[in-house]
């Protein structure tokens, strides 16, 4: 299990920000693309503060991380290619061909300015490597699993998502002061997960400020845990065949995910604390074949592969339209 993911530590640091010592910006950057950026480190965490056009964003994520961005593409470069076979090369025109047409515009302006500002600070990378580094789960786990199954590759590497992510969130009756609590462990690997350990702060022109942890050089969390300014909080579970207990549904919002995870068996839904522990004392009792029998319903309900799906689908209905 990684060690990364301390979440009391993580909201420690959100307590502490004000108070850390910040790295300014050297004379070789952008002072005024760079003015509203600050960084400081606390805990083996570096908390990066980005603020500004998603172009701003990116120059002062990568001018304030190049060093971290630079020690994780080296990590995610050598990881990439020694699972599928295939050079660095292949990810850069993926990311050209590929990716990148697909993209938004305002994130194209985000990565754009993640090459500048490493530009600036002397690290040679240029924005395909990011672009590239960005992708680093959608190209290895689902698009090269799907491509050497086209184009029928021989001795092809066996590649399967991954199925990391567990997380609970309380809130309501389930908490003493009735606000939320939210947390989130990925189980990565040892060579990503230590390296994944930025809190992103980040306040753009238009729009809510996010706070959200990430690996240096990543515009997205890719762990699916964040907050914002509305009050909106994110996290993810289910396709690593983890059950669950839902409390306080919200209607119509909640209600369709909550009928789907019941039917399917994969977890049931509570409305007070001793229902709650009723239940968990349910699953957890004996030799816990019901917690097992939820599991298993779990993983069936979970999609790992939907990406796959989709793909498989949209090339079909591509042939089609050729024919």
């Amino acid at each position: 299990m990684s060690n990364r993911r301390r979440v009391a530590s993580f909201f420690l640091l959100l307590l502490v920000c004000a108070a850390g010592s910040t790295f300014a910006a050297d004379s070789q950057g952008d002072a005024a693309r760079l003015k509203l950026a600050y960084r400081f480190e606390r805990s083996k965490w570096i908390y990066v503060h980005l603020e500004g056009s998603p172009a701003d964003i990116g120059y002062q994520h990568g001018y304030l991380l190049s060093a971290e961005i630079a020690d994780g593409f080296n990590t995610v470069r050598f990881k990439d290619t020694h699972r599928t076979k295939r050079d660095w090369e292949f990810f850069r025109e993926t990311a050209k061909t590929i990716i990148w047409p697909k993209v938004d515009p305002e994130y194209q302006e985000e990565l754009k300015g993640i090459a500048e500002g490493l530009k600036a600070k002397g690290v040679p990378m240029d924005l395909w490597d990011v672009v590239a580094l960005n992708a680093m789960e959608e190209v290895p786990d689902y698009y090269v699993p799907w491509l050497d199954r086209q184009q029928k590759t021989v001795n092809a590497p066996k590649l399967v998502p991954p199925g990391n992510c567990s997380a609970f969130v309380a809130t309501g009756s389930m908490t003493k002061d009735h606000k939320p609590v939210i947390a989130h462990s990925n189980w990565t690997d040892i060579a990503t997960g230590s390296r994944w350990t930025i809190v992103f702060d980040i306040v753009p022109t238009h729009g809510f400020r996010i706070i959200q942890d990430g690996f240096p050089g990543i515009i997205v969390s890719d762990d699916d845990f964040g907050i914002n300014s509305s009050g909106l909080m994110v996290t993810e579970t289910l396709a690593a065949g983890l059950p669950m207990l839902l409390i306080d549904v919200i209607e119509g919002q909640e209600t369709g995910n909550a009928l789907f995870v019941t039917e399917q068996g994969a977890g049931e839904v509570v409305k007070e604390p001793l229902q709650f522990l009723e239940t968990a004392y349910h699953w957890l009792s004996g030799d816990q074949h019901v917690l097992r029998e939820r599991a298993e319903a779990a993983r069936n309900a979970g999609r790992p592969h939907a990406a796959y799906d989709a793909a498989e689908l949209a090339w079909g209905l591509a042939a089609q339209n050729r024919g």
